[in-house]
């Protein structure tokens, strides 16, 4: 009996500290840094202006990078299924540029 008694008070002082500790020591919700969308340079391949589009790279704050037109869907695609669950901070952003072909690559002037 005095065994039981022992394992009892034990146990119970085991689960009164871990909830000390989950309530008043809750985890810190740490998220992985935001990296970008890494851009294949193959991608940025064109022929004329109008072969260029602009494909975003990161969840928020961003005015793209120029690729092909035809690797858009690739971009949107990687995007959405990265920015699903972005809880950061949003913004605004005045993206004024102008597309070209310069060298056969798609660039902002």
């Amino acid at each position: 009996m005095k065994g039981i008694k022992k394992f009892i008070i034990i146990f119970l002082l085991i689960l009164v500290i871990g909830i000390i500790i989950v309530y008043y020591f809750p985890s810190k919700n740490i998220k992985p840094i935001n990296k970008p969308i890494e851009v294949n340079s193959t991608d940025q391949v064109c022929e004329v202006d109008e072969d260029c589009i602009m494909a975003m790279v990161e969840c928020s704050c961003d005015c793209g990078v120029p690729i092909n037109k035809i690797h858009w869907q690739k971009y949107l695609d990687a995007q959405e299924k990265k920015c699903k669950n972005y809880d950061g901070p949003y913004c605004k952003v005045s993206c004024a540029y102008e597309l070209r072909c310069i060298n056969n690559i798609c660039t902002v002037k």
